[in-house]
């Protein structure tokens, strides 16, 4: 389902504002935090404010657009959905995140053929799978 219409279908206008939010989102690889999203569309001139951009990101979450990233900080990181099947791995002291693809890893391929054979058996279409691995990241076990 396309952004307008999950809009629409949820009785919310589609305006320009929240498009701009939207195609911000998507044009950013990897995590982002929703006031990085603000500062860079004001950056850009857009007429957008501050509780506009936290709703509409609110909006994504709730149509599967986006979702929260691991991360051990404060404040909440998104990512898009659409970004394959990858893990990430978490420094449980510093909040360092380091994003892996599971495709690349022999091993966690199987993770992928389970999703499948999970989806086929039961009927799902999966939206998201999180893979996480906490830990301490090599700078901070130097940091004793």
């Amino acid at each position: 389902m396309k952004f307008e219409e999950f809009l629409r279908s949820r009785g919310y206008k589609v305006t320009s504002q929240r498009i701009a939010v939207f195609n911000e989102i998507l044009s950013t690889d990897g995590h982002f935090e929703i006031e990085e999203i603000y500062r860079r569309l004001k950056r850009k001139g857009e007429d957008v404010s501050r509780a506009t951009v936290y709703r509409t990101v609110k909006l994504m979450l709730e149509g599967g657009f986006i979702k929260e990233a691991a991360t051990d900080e404060k404040h909440p990181h998104y990512e898009r959905t659409s970004t394959g099947f990858h893990g990430h791995i978490v420094c449980r002291k510093c909040g360092k995140v380091i994003e892996f693809q599971v495709s690349e890893i022999e091993p966690l391929r199987k993770v992928e053929l389970l999703q499948k054979e999970l989806s086929e058996r039961y009927g799902f279409q999966f939206l998201s799978c999180k893979f996480e691995i906490h830990g301490i990241c090599e700078e901070c076990r130097g940091k004793r």
